[in-house]
């Protein structure tokens, strides 16, 4: 009986003494753990209709004839476009696990904006290799807010790559 006490003791203290010491180690390697924010060049969309060809009727002549329709919305040559910025640098959190495990990468976010500077969708670009990094920067890029992107001073949807570098010490 005082052996069995004894042996149970010794296992809780070994046991708890493991894991303070796991914690400490990964809390000293998340001090040592560092990620970078960089945010690349913008992509606007403007949709504009090109000439097209159509036929003149299905069973008469096989001529062709070129239509140029009226585009749906007009694009001055000069206009001022301004793309979006990011308001505030989010950088994500560096995943414990992946400290643990040393995970390092960099991972390329392509976030879609809508026209009050909101996050509409972001997928991930370019992968690190690991699953829980690039679940991180997916999570940081949906929650960045931007300044929208402007066509002469009117705000526009647009595309902005991001890019998440988690790099430990």
């Amino acid at each position: 009986m005082k052996n069995t006490a004894l042996f149970y003791s010794l296992f809780i203290s070994l046991g708890l003494h493991g894991l303070f010491f796991t914690a400490g180690m990964i809390e000293r390697k998340t001090q040592g753990a560092m990620v970078s924010f960089k945010q690349g060049p913008s992509s606007i969309q403007v949709k504009i209709s090109g000439p097209r060809e159509v036929l003149k009727e299905k069973n008469v002549s096989e001529k062709r004839k070129t239509i140029h329709p009226t585009p749906i919305e007009s694009v001055k040559e000069s206009g001022v476009l301004k793309g979006a910025l990011a308001k505030v640098n989010i950088a994500p959190e560096y995943p414990a696990r992946s400290v643990l495990f040393e995970e390092e990468g960099i991972v390329t976010v392509l976030v879609e904006i809508d026209s009050q500077g909101v996050v509409k969708s972001a997928v991930v670009e370019n992968s690190s290799g690991h699953v829980r990094l690039d679940e991180a920067a997916l999570k940081a890029a949906r929650e960045t807010s931007f300044t929208p992107a402007t066509l002469d001073g009117e705000n526009i949807e647009s595309r902005e790559t991001l890019e998440f570098n988690f790099k430990l010490k």
